[in-house]
């Protein structure tokens, strides 16, 4: 078992976060886009999801000021 981050000396890569960034990816093709608020500029060809939580007490509270 480890625990931490595990580095390739001869190279010095971070293999950990190497490897975390391919678990934790998500295609944009993969993503609900039928349920979104979309606004299109331009031809459209490039995506940009932006993820919110109405709920959230953080955003609630600067969204107040």
């Amino acid at each position: 078992m480890f625990k931490g981050e595990i580095i390739d000396a001869r190279s010095q890569k971070n293999l950990t976060e190497e490897r975390q960034q391919k678990l934790t990816a998500i295609s944009s093709e993969d993503l609900p886009l039928d349920l979104a608020i979309k606004q299109v500029r331009g031809n459209g060809r490039r995506v940009v999801a932006i993820f919110a939580d109405p709920f959230c007490p953080i955003a609630r509270a600067s969204t107040a000021r």
